[in-house]
């Protein structure tokens, strides 16, 4: 074979490949089912890049303690298979939340992903001495090392006092009290919370999954939109086979139209 018909074989090669790919997608989407997910909120000054929003899912970190897994071993960079199953939030809003996670297909719906990391927490609920509302504190364990804003030698027990800082109805950083700090001068620490360490739940085992739907493509200049920052959102998915397209956006439950 001459290099001249090489080079047609090559080039028809590639094409065919580059249509199925782009056939499978559209196929995803015209046969796929569609179902909602649940976002995690992130900053806004991080979560806008570019022509694209950048999404994490209320099932891209999965607690084992609470799934079926029939106790298999995960690792990074392995496939896994997440069965979905509906649920409604508090406000009635129906969506789709993880039932199990597993190496092998499952039943139908299931989304399939790739495992990033695996990782344990250490949960501390903290209640608000001033409104008695409960708050949790994550400290994240990976490989033996503290990662997220605890050290290990500032770790809690119950009963002890903290001053903490809150965002997204979440404590996102605690410190101890002590006869400098916390309640006697709480100027030092302004905006922290006072507060009681009520409950430690230790090494809750998690995985962390990535989907092929983490970055949706918007109109230049249209992500960083004031209802983005404000609203909760949602992301329509096409899912079928277990490989998944976004295809809308929702804001407090309303798609987004970007023409």
């Amino acid at each position: 074979m001459d290099k001249k018909k090489l080079f047609y074989i090559i080039v028809v090669l590639q094409a065919v490949l580059l249509l199925g790919m782009v056939a499978y997608k559209e196929a995803t989407v015209a046969f796929g089912a569609k179902i909602i997910l649940k976002t995690v909120p992130y900053d806004p000054t991080d979560f806008f890049r570019g022509d694209y929003i950048n999404i994490r899912y209320e099932i891209s970190d999965i607690s084992l303690t609470s799934l079926d897994y029939n106790n298999e071993e995960f690792s990074r960079g392995n496939d896994v298979f997440v069965s979905l199953e509906p649920e409604k939030d508090k406000n009635g809003v129906d969506y789709w939340k993880a039932k199990s996670v597993s190496n092998r297909k499952k039943a139908e719906p299931y989304i399939k992903g790739t495992v990033s990391e695996i990782y344990s927490k250490t949960i501390y609920t903290i209640k608000d001495e001033e409104s008695g509302k409960d708050y949790d504190y994550e400290v994240i364990e990976y490989e033996g090392q503290y990662y997220y804003q605890q050290p290990l030698e500032m770790s809690f027990k119950e009963g002890d006092e903290v001053q903490f800082n809150v965002f997204n109805n979440a404590a996102t950083y605690a410190v101890k009290c002590d006869k400098e700090l916390c309640p006697q001068n709480k100027g030092k620490l302004e905006g922290f919370k006072v507060g009681t360490i009520k409950k430690i739940a230790k090494g809750v085992k998690f995985i962390r999954i990535s989907y092929p739907i983490e970055s949706y493509f918007v109109p230049k200049n249209q992500g960083n939109l004031p209802q983005f920052r404000t609203g909760e959102m949602l992301v329509e998915v096409a899912l079928w086979k277990g490989d998944s397209i976004a295809t809308n956006i929702l804001i407090d439950g309303q798609k987004i139209d970007f023409r």
